[in-house]
């Protein structure tokens, strides 16, 4: 028998046309769900299996523990952490960047389920495969294109380890990538450029001049010259933040028409990003000793086997990790100066960001570190997924979170002060849906880098939300569909796919949210802060999970359905929960009135518009020492 590895429906018809393949003998294991549905609804005598009902999960937690055991061990020989310098571990401060930039641990999934497929159905005699190096079906970094993350090479090694042929399945059309990445940090000549300008970064460029200019002489006469900075990574959601102790505030970029607004109010502009600095010979020579250990003509000398279950992955990992010590350390090495002397020469005394799961961000708070400057983490979202892997191996110093469940395992204050996003919420009372006109959906939300469990389970969300579009138009709903800083030719494709009729809905981009949502009576989504926006606004919102792993979500995700979430898995769920509803809400605001009152504060915050305020003067009153001194 063969086994035929399947991500892009276009490869279909070539497959079940092939002289080689005999229908009910070969095997066809979908590594997208969109292959797989195609497969399903053509039909039902084919062996098809979806890729992720190989896998239980005992499986997945033996994924993440090993692929963290790889990505925690590559840079250790003998026992000990060769990327040590100045007391900071490089290899362990940015190994997030191995799932979410080179996403390594995939392609040990990948692997897992090839070695899974022989282990089931016993002799395997080729192994067909469409995977393309052009696309994925969940995001693909254009500066790549198989150079690290490489499914054509993972297929050839796992193949050839297990002692069977490969052979591979060319198509003309690849699926598109819901989200592209063009600029990300795998190319690194040793020297930080300058970020380039376009006409409206021109623009934007004197504007900051010119303010800072005015902030500056006014500081003159505010008495805040030479007091301590606090330096804030602001994100457009929660620039009420800026609002509150703009004098002692810098920020690193804004809004023309906030420029306006904040003319004359001391506050301040500069980019860490803008620090000039090239490594000094120190630290190229730190460099050319861990390239010079780690790496042997090509390959990565660690105490780390790289294998899982029989399965050696080294040379999948090895490409990713050569960068690593080629580019990625040496980069992360001159940024963590730069934050350095940025900090020094700002007087930045707190510095605040917004995300501390990547590395870039790990590096920031590592410099804040070793500057003594304190670090605060107020959130850009309200976080319901859980991810399968620990935490960063810098924490920030203070904890902001809605929540009173945070998304890690953190020191919060007290009592959660709540979360700048849900103060636009505050401005106008809370809507009361009369009667289900207007639906909005939204596009599933996914964290590739996070956990493996619920990678492949984008497709299937979309083809439950759209098989209703039909019924709900036909019912006289208005249909919305609004997307996430996604690639629209994806949408585009699985509209064709799935068949839907695009006179049944209205693609409702731009605007603010907390806008675009009070014209709303009804919301669908999967995890997203969007679920909590909607809910503070009045709309009553269903949670559209198509696979529940309980594991993956944060309450009240993971809740009593109807108690904690209003949580469906079909499109026919979906569809009944409407028609109860549509003339007579009750049934849903009822539920939303208790979720507000009971789990407001829990989870949301108080809704008084003011958490802004009270992180800020938390954040501006915190005791730190004098820079001065």
């Amino acid at each position: 028998m063969n086994l035929i590895l399947i991500e892009n429906d276009q490869s279909i018809d070539k497959v079940i046309s092939h002289p080689e393949y005999v229908q009910g003998r070969d095997v066809i294991l979908c590594f997208c769900y969109l292959s797989y549905w195609y497969l399903k609804n053509q039909s039902d005598k084919h062996i098809c299996v979806f890729n992720d009902d190989l896998f239980f999960k005992e499986d997945y937690d033996c994924m993440h523990s090993e692929t963290e055991r790889f990505a925690s061990t590559w840079f250790y020989q003998d026992g000990a952490d060769v990327t040590l310098f100045n007391n900071v571990s490089f290899g362990d401060l940015i190994k997030p960047a191995i799932g979410r930039t080179y996403m390594s641990h995939i392609l040990v999934k990948y692997g897992e389920a090839i070695r899974k497929s022989v282990e089931k159905w016993g002799k395997i005699n080729c192994i067909y495969y469409d995977f393309t190096n052009k696309s994925n079906y969940f995001n693909y970094l254009q500066n790549d294109g198989g150079r690290f993350f490489n499914k054509k090479r993972l297929v050839e090694c796992v193949a050839k380890q297990l002692n069977i042929k490969t052979s591979e399945i060319i198509t003309d059309k690849v699926l598109p990538t819901p989200y592209l990445h063009e600029k990300v940090c795998i190319d690194f000549n040793g020297k930080l450029q300058e970020n380039k300008k376009d006409l409206r970064g021109t623009i934007c460029y004197f504007a900051k001049l010119i303010h800072n200019a005015i902030s500056r002489f006014l500081s003159l006469f505010n008495g805040t010259f030479n007091a301590g900075k606090v330096y804030f990574f602001n994100y457009y959601n929660i620039n009420s933040f800026v609002q509150h102790h703009a004098k002692d505030l810098v920020i690193p970029n804004f809004g023309l028409k906030d420029h306006l607004k904040t003319l004359f109010s001391g506050l301040t502009f500069a980019d860490i990003d803008d620090e000039k600095y090239e490594l000094d010979k120190p630290e190229n020579s730190y460099l050319k000793f861990i390239r010079d250990r780690l790496l042997d003509e090509g390959v990565v000398r660690s105490d780390c086997d790289f294998v899982f279950n029989g399965i050696d992955y080294s040379s999948i990992y090895e490409p990713a990790l050569k960068n690593f010590v080629e580019c990625l350390i040496p980069f992360y090495l001159a940024h963590m100066v730069k934050v350095r002397n940025f900090l020094k020469r700002m007087r930045v005394a707190k510095l605040v960001v917004n995300d501390i799961t990547d590395e870039k961000n790990g590096v920031i708070i590592a410099a804040c570190r070793q500057s003594n400057v304190k670090v605060y983490f107020v959130d850009h979202g309200i976080k319901a997924w859980r991810s399968a892997y620990p935490l960063p191996f810098v924490a920030p110093d203070v904890y902001f979170e809605a929540s009173t469940r945070p998304f890690y395992e953190m020191p919060l204050l007290p009592e959660p002060l709540g979360t700048p996003i849900m103060d636009q919420h505050a401005e106008r009372p809370r809507k009361k849906v009369s009667r289900i006109k207007k639906i909005l959906f939204l596009t599933f939300a996914d964290s590739h880098y996070a956990r493996l469990d619920r990678l492949a389970y984008r497709g299937k969300y979309y083809a439950e939300i759209f098989s209703v579009f039909k019924g709900l138009s036909e019912m006289g709903m208005e249909l919305y569909y609004r997307t996430h800083s996604e690639n629209q030719a994806y949408h585009d494709y699985m509209f064709d796919l799935f068949d839907v009729d695009r006179t049944t809905f209205k693609l409702k981009h731009g605007g603010r949210f907390c806008d675009v949502i009070r014209e709303m009576d009804l919301m669908v989504c999967n995890f997203t802060t969007c679920f909590f926006e909607a809910q503070a606004s009045g709309i009553p919102t269903i949670f559209l999970e198509p696979h529940v792993i309980m594991d993956a979500l944060q309450m009240p995700l993971s809740g009593e359905h109807m108690k904690d979430v209003i949580r469906v898995s079909t499109g026919k769920d979906l569809m009944n929960i409407v028609k109860r509803n549509k003339d007579n809400p009750a049934e849903l605001n009822k539920f939303l009135d208790a979720f507000i009152e009971t789990n407001g504060v829990p989870y949301i915050g108080n809704l008084d518009g003011k958490a802004s305020e009270r992180i800020s003067d938390y954040i501006f009153n915190d005791k730190v020492r004098n820079l001065s001194e």
